[in-house]
Formats: structure tokens, sequence, C-alpha cells
């Protein structure tokens, strides 16, 4: 088994900036099924949180992308 290699700080932040629109998108048709007191704002910042997750447990070394993983 390799050792994951660490993906740079700036590649990291090109791929949550990239990802962002999707979280937003996801997060508007979420919202669209909860009821009103469920603050779209704070299902984009669990979303947010959950792509920050991913990516930095993501190896980008390993030949597949980010939304496949």
């Amino acid at each position: 088994m390799s050792k994951k290699r660490k993906m740079s700080r700036e590649d990291r932040n090109k791929l949550i900036l990239s990802h962002l629109p999707q979280v937003k998108y996801v997060a508007q048709r979420i919202s669209a099924k909860l009821p009103a007191h469920v603050d779209r704002e704070d299902l984009v910042s669990a979303g947010i949180l959950g792509l920050i997750d991913a990516i930095d447990k993501f190896d980008p070394h390993r030949g597949i992308e980010l939304k496949t993983y």
C-alpha cells in the first residue's frame, strides 16, 4: 500500500472553489423539499464542510476524479 501524497494548499483551495457552485446547487435543491425554517445557508455551510472533508481525504494521485470519489 502506498503512502498518500499531500495535496498542495493551492490545489486544495482550487478544488474547493471549483466545487462551490455544485454545493450551492445541491443545497438549493434540498432546501426546496425541507420546511421553511431550515435555512439554505446552513445547508450550504454543511455542504462546504463536507466538501472540505472529502477533499482532505481525497488522493488525486490515484487516477480518479473528485466527483467520482
